[in-house]
């Protein structure tokens, strides 16, 4: 209930009054959809918040329609949708989940140049969603660990030799493997003009156990 009535809850914040189960039916009555965050919502790291889940079961089976929006970028709605029914919110379906990335995914999807590309700094899990609405991208993680250790000399000299014109996008996201390579990359390529620059969210940090952690966002 809690949860349906607070749209956002933080550990350090108080909690949002609760519901007697009267008033939580009269609440209902009003809408026909409910829109759940998901970070300090419906969990708190990879822990559950206790009567999250119930919430949810209660909100469906009265008929209510019920979607789940995140502007954490990291994670695919595949991977995203794993982690519900993991942390046992078995109601959820991959329909009712929107995320930064994909929504991201899906203004690109008509937007990005034919036969150009995508730079993504953010994590695989933006990479999967711009490639799933038939985008070619570069970037991610994966793509950033291989370029981590490299000193400034190696980068200028990496960043000579590549062929960024066909690069009409720079996206990004959070990245646990920020770097200078990928930093000094974006950033050349955003000197071009034209160049279409999409931020998929502005957090300076995220709420984790045991307190905030920044975001790595350049």
């Amino acid at each position: 209930v809690a949860a349906v009535y607070h749209i956002r809850r933080r550990a350090r914040r108080a909690p949002p009054p609760c519901l007697d189960s009267v008033a939580a039916k009269q609440l209902l009555a009003q809408v026909d959809l409910v829109c759940f965050d998901c970070d300090g919502v419906l969990w708190y790291g990879d822990e559950a918040i206790a009567g999250a889940a119930d919430c949810i079961s209660a909100v469906l089976r009265a008929g209510k329609r019920a979607v789940f929006m995140t502007n954490n970028s990291s994670e695919s709605r595949a991977t995203l949708l794993k982690k519900f029914h993991r942390l046992g919110f078995t109601d959820v379906t991959a329909d009712m989940i929107y995320s930064s990335g994909y929504a991201t995914a899906l203004y690109l999807r008509d937007r990005v140049p034919k036969g150009t590309r995508v730079f993504a700094v953010g994590a695989d899990g933006l990479v999967d969603e711009l490639r799933a609405v038939g985008l070619e991208v570069e970037g991610g993680c994966t793509y950033a660990r291989g370029k981590a250790n490299k000193t400034v000399a190696e980068t200028c000299e990496e960043l000579r030799q590549l062929d960024d014109t066909r690069v009409s996008t720079v996206v990004t996201g959070f990245n646990a493997f920020f770097n200078y390579f990928t930093l000094s990359r974006a950033a050349r390529i955003l000197q071009r003009p034209g160049t279409h620059f999409i931020a998929t969210n502005d957090d300076r940090v995220s709420p984790k156990p045991g307190g905030d952690a920044p975001l790595m966002l350049p």
